[in-house]
């Protein structure tokens, strides 16, 4: 839908994911295709997931009969962080050989670029 960053507001309706997946958070901030990589962010402009996906919307219906809207789901930022812990450490894990010295450090600089991106 364009080249510009997009923000669209919602609410969390769940802190647990799908089957009560306690290491996601069900949104219901509209979300599409391409979206899955985007931040969520708190009333504060603080990154506090990661947009992953959302409910089939197809498989509801074909299961329920009921066509669900806005379910969707985010991992949360503290298992996030701990996945990042187990990459491999690398120069060129991010772009342009920067290094930071803990996760957090990056995370922060990721949650900058993006609400610079937003500001624009």
């Amino acid at each position: 839908l364009g080249k510009k960053a997009k923000y669209t507001t919602g609410k969390v309706n769940s802190v647990f994911g799908f089957r009560d997946d306690p290491r996601f958070v069900q949104v219901s901030t509209p979300i599409h295709s391409g979206n899955s990589g985007g931040p969520l962010f708190n009333q504060n402009g603080e990154v506090v997931g990661i947009i992953i996906s959302q409910l089939n919307a197809m498989k509801m219906f074909e299961t329920t009969g009921d066509i669900p809207q806005n379910v969707n789901y985010a991992i949360k930022l503290p298992y996030l962080k701990a996945l990042i812990q187990l990459l491999p450490k690398s120069p060129d894990l991010f772009s342009h050989r920067q290094t930071y010295s803990d996760t957090s450090q990056m995370i922060a600089k990721l949650a900058q670029s993006v609400l610079t991106v937003v500001a624009e």
